[in-house]
């Protein structure tokens, strides 16, 4: 075999080395432009740099390295926000973990409200203003925090929201959050104060289940779920939440 197809052979099997170990600690990952989610998973992985292509992988896996978090969780943590280098919060049932460091390294366990609360998704809008969001036995729960993660509140939803599942903040205190409210239906909610307050939005009515949100900016917001025939359906908007399109 040429030094050439040896090289090129080298490049695939680390590809899929280095793919093979990002899925055992992540299934799936979404943007919201600044701070990275990585849902469904246990945190074992710092993110240095962006992941290089197959040629560059050949004989290194530059860019992801193995760390451990040293905190205990009941299944994992479900999701990971970080919204600068330095800075990484991640959460689980009932728990939710910083570091502050850029090495990934040096974990410390919030005390939180609610100590039961599912929590299943979290967003940054800057380094030290974060809010999780998930469900609190049978009613939509947040947590925020102004102080980069020494200390968390318990933020009020309407009583009529029983679940959150994801949230994006693109801008600095500003945020939306989606899930399903009493009635069964989708449930939409936006703050412009970090959760002090929320404001419930109307979703258009083909859009029966909502599950994920992606904002890469205060304008444009990305929503997926599902219609009324059960199929796959997106929503939109680029105008800062003022009009959604079912797409």
């Amino acid at each position: 075999m040429s030094e050439g197809a040896k090289r090129g052979r080298l490049g695939v099997v680390s590809l899929s080395i280095a793919l093979a170990l990002v899925s055992v600690g992540f299934d799936r990952t979404t943007s919201t432009g600044g701070p990275t989610k990585l849902k469904y998973g246990s945190v074992r992985f710092s993110f240095k740099a962006p992941i290089p292509s197959a040629g560059t992988l050949a004989g290194s896996s530059s860019g992801w390295s193995k760390q451990q978090s040293a905190v205990q969780t009941f299944g994992g943590f479900s999701s990971l926000a970080c919204p600068d280098t330095a800075d990484c919060y991640a959460i689980g049932p009932g728990i939710i973990a910083y570091t502050h460091n850029a090495a990934g390294q040096n974990w410390v366990v919030s005390t939180i409200p609610q100590l039961h609360t599912v929590l299943q998704s979290i967003a940054c809008s800057s380094p030290s203003r974060c809010i999780a969001v998930g469900t609190y036995y049978n009613a939509g729960a947040a947590l925020g925090t102004t102080d980069g993660g020494a200390t968390w509140e318990s933020l009020t939803l309407a009583p009529n929201v029983t679940s959150l599942y994801d949230i994006a903040c693109p801008a600095l205190n500003d945020c939306w959050a989606i899930g399903r409210s009493l009635a069964g239906v989708p449930a939409l909610l936006s703050t412009m104060n970090n959760g002090l307050s929320w404001a419930e939005v109307s979703v258009p009515n083909n859009m029966t289940f909502i599950d994920s949100i992606s904002c890469p900016d205060a304008t444009d917001c990305w929503i997926s779920g599902r219609d009324q025939v059960n199929n796959v359906a997106t929503m939109d908007t680029h105008d800062g939440g003022a009009t959604w399109t079912v797409g």
